[in-house]
């Protein structure tokens, strides 16, 4: 889809429509049929419902991951929402409860790798 009025079309894009470029091929006729067969058992009328199911389908799988991935830090005592919602802040987080449980100052850990790589870690959480 390159612009919005292909949205408005009252029929699926021929085959040819669905080449990837990231892959360099284009649908399996397979795929394709399937592509049809949603079409018409979902009863649409535009290029604007197949995209709407379409990237529906990533939408079920993604929410499991983000709730497995939500449990996981949970367990750990950290929100990843509000902790740190990215993967550095989230390592940073993790980092800072190992060394709070642990009780090691920063005084007293200077010298181990574990705080040199806090240090790193901490440094490069704004630059990414």
């Amino acid at each position: 889809m390159n612009c919005l009025q292909k949205l408005e079309e009252h029929a699926l894009r021929p085959k040819q429509a669905f080449y990837s470029r990231l892959k360099n091929e284009n649908i399996s006729d397979e795929d394709y049929t399937y592509y049809q067969r949603v079409w018409r058992d979902n009863n649409m009328k535009t290029m604007r419902d197949f995209l709407e199911w379409y990237n529906n389908r990533d939408v079920g799988p993604f929410l499991q991951a983000i709730a497995m991935q939500f449990d996981f830090y949970r367990q750990r005592e950290i929100d990843m929402f509000k902790d740190g919602i990215s993967v550095p802040g989230l390592t940073c987080c993790t980092y800072s409860m190992i060394c709070r449980r642990r009780c090691i100052s920063p005084s007293s850990m200077k010298q181990t790798k574990i705080y040199i790589n806090y240090l790193k870690i901490i440094s490069s959480v704004g630059q990414a």
